[in-house]
């Protein structure tokens, strides 16, 4: 069954619930969702996204997946794990934050960066999976 983003706004998505359309692009649209119960999305979820990716016909099937949102790396386990079959998933985040590097220039001191920090505006604590995600690519909220 397909629908238009807008059907799916109020709508209860494993133990989210849509909240309004935040965008789309690339394979997917991006909705503001609210944790009903801290439950990670279900496989199933992802697996039905990411499924339109996947062409099998005539002989050739997919062989490459660009990740075309600076996000989808936060699920690229996931994707790998769910894939119909082995792929080659691009990670354009490093490229992208090479070019915004380009693009500020170099540092007009000499001090180093600071560390990442990410503030989340919900007023809510990051459930343990975010938590984890977060770790993982060295970053805490």
């Amino acid at each position: 069954m397909h629908y238009a983003p807008t059907d799916l706004v109020g709508r209860t998505v494993g133990p989210y619930e849509l909240e309004r359309l935040l965008g789309q692009g690339g394979f997917a649209w991006v909705f503001v969702g609210r944790e009903l119960d801290g439950t990670p999305v279900a496989d199933a979820a992802i697996a039905e996204e990411i499924a339109p990716c996947f062409i099998d016909a005539a002989g050739r099937r997919t062989d490459t997946v660009v990740l075309a949102c600076t996000h989808y790396p936060l699920l690229l386990e996931r994707f790998t794990r769910l894939a119909p079959w082995p792929v080659t998933f691009v990670d354009p985040a490093p490229a992208i934050a090479r070019r915004v590097a380009d693009l500020l220039g170099p540092p007009l001191s000499g001090e180093p960066p600071s560390p990442a920090r990410i503030a989340f505006t919900s007023g809510r604590v990051p459930s343990p999976a975010l938590a984890a995600a977060l770790a993982h690519f060295g970053m805490a909220g």
